[in-house]
């Protein structure tokens, strides 16, 4: 990849695409906060979607990237608030956030209506428009403070770019309304399709399949998420493989169908397999026009939607489920490559290779000595000392917007705020090691109860005092009580 000059000399690094097979690394003007609820985030680490293989190797694909301007890339990142507006309060300056990489114009029919994803106004990273929106591809990424979320410190920087698909599979599984006991098959086991499985286990499905036509990614799949898969035979026709997926599982029939791959094959499985009045969620992105069985459909008289990124509450649940553990994407992620070397990334997915590749930030080396903080059980934050260096704009004590570098307050602002952390990080306890899903009030009960309890769950308890039972309740525990 082209570059020339110095990446330690630019004031905001970029990566660029011009046509198909040609990007360089280039300089930018670092953005300016001109809203007082923009934020300013210096950019982690950036995953490679497909969307990316796909410019990079077209130049584009509804719409084609400008060679005359070009348009930085990238969409999945993670970072840390660098800077923000006089009026934002969601987050401060040294949070850790995932990013929701678009903005709609808040003002349309969709936006009024609570659907912004589908807003024709949007400004979404890396899209070429026009207008062009620039990517998260850079040491430096604008945008508006709620579209920023804030993270825990359990969760990695690395682990925070795979908020953004996570979003796109709650999203589908939402689309799908999933419910408990129902079988799911999910079409495809890429990076969506694991998710899309993982997260319609946490909505309640008993069965969860997924299907692919290549061995090894169904290898990783049923072990990361212990689950059914099948091996779609390539040489039969769509019925052949419906017919052979139901005889593997023992089914006749199918509650709901999430095709993740784009393939009209799959697609037309996935009609095949399904229930009368069965659900079926097309998330894959394909070709724009292919045959579909249209008289099965309505026969069977199927629910089909449409599923497009994601929406309110997405990403909120994302980052809960992440966090939480209820999702690990640890083991998603194949590989990093240093931010010079972006190209080689997307050549590295465009192959096949891993599942999900992730690209590093500019300053990735003091996102390495944050981690080295926190499994040193470090709890004052993400390195302050270099964020608040870097402030492109002064914090101010919350008041005014500045559009220059300047950083005189980011020292009192960075003290102020460890003191903050330091008086109220609770000392870790083992309690508080786990993360817990739930919380159980309770009266008095056996202590085996009480662990058993604790165990199974993977929650905490609270037990009530038996001085502060309701009015008018009566005690029903008994004055002595044998060890069980």
């Amino acid at each position: 990849m082209v570059t020339s000059t110095r990446i330690e000399e630019m004031k905001n690094p970029s990566i660029v695409l011009y046509k198909a097979g040609h990007a360089k690394v280039q300089d930018a003007p670092v953005p300016e906060i001109v809203d007082p609820h923009d934020v300013l985030v210096r950019i982690a680490f950036v995953g490679v979607c497909g969307s990316d293989v796909h410019f990079y190797r077209h130049g584009g694909i509804s719409r084609m990237v400008d060679p005359a301007v070009g348009i930085t890339m990238g969409h999945e990142a993670s970072g840390v608030i660098s800077a923000i507006g006089s009026s934002v309060t969601r987050v401060r300056p040294g949070d850790r956030v995932a990013i929701e990489p678009g903005q709609p114009c808040r003002f349309c029919r969709p936006c009024k209506s609570g659907s912004y994803h589908l807003c024709k106004n949007m400004r979404f990273a890396a899209d070429p428009g026009p207008p062009a929106t620039q990517g998260t591809l850079s040491k430096y990424y604008r945008i508006a403070e709620d579209f920023v979320y804030k993270v825990p410190e359990s969760m990695s920087l690395e682990e925070t770019v795979l908020v953004e698909p996570t979003s796109v599979a709650v999203h589908a599984v939402r689309l799908g309304d999933v419910r408990p006991g129902e079988t799911v098959v999910v079409m495809g086991s890429g990076t969506i399709g694991l998710l899309v499985g993982n997260v319609a286990r946490q909505f309640g499905a008993h069965r969860v399949v997924l299907v692919d036509v290549l061995p090894r990614k169904l290898e990783f799949a049923k072990g990361f998420l212990e689950c059914e898969t099948f091996l779609s035979d390539r040489e039969h026709s769509a019925e052949q493989n419906a017919a052979a997926l139901l005889e593997a599982l023992g089914l006749e029939e199918i509650d709901t169908v999430i095709e993740c791959s784009g393939v009209s094959v799959s697609i037309e499985t996935g009609i095949y397999v399904l229930r009368g009045g069965g659900k079926y969620v097309q998330t894959g992105m394909g070709r724009p026009k292919m045959e579909f069985p249209m008289t099965v459909m309505s026969e069977k008289e199927l629910v089909v939607r449409g599923c497009f990124r994601y929406n309110t509450g997405d990403y909120d649940l994302a980052v809960s489920m992440i966090a939480k553990g209820l999702i690990n994407v640890k083991p998603m992620i194949s590989s990093t490559s240093e931010f010079e070397d972006a190209t080689g990334a997307w050549e590295k997915t465009a192959r096949g290779e891993g599942i999900k590749n992730l690209i590093r930030g500019t300053d990735w080396k003091s996102h390495k000595k944050i981690g080295a903080m926190q499994a040193a059980g470090n709890n004052i934050g993400p390195s302050l000392d270099e964020t608040f260096a870097d402030a492109t704009n002064s914090y101010k004590h919350k008041h005014t917007v500045a559009s220059g570098p300047n950083i005189d307050h980011a020292e009192t602002y960075r003290q102020e705020n460890i003191k903050n952390l330091e008086k109220h990080t609770p000392t870790p306890s083992p309690i508080s090691t786990k993360v817990p899903t739930c919380t159980i009030a309770r009266r008095e009960m056996p202590s085996i109860y009480s662990s058993t309890l604790s165990k199974s769950l993977r929650c905490r308890q609270f037990l009530i005092p038996q001085h502060q039972q309701p009015h008018g309740a009566t005690s029903h525990t008994p004055k002595a009580q044998k060890n069980i």
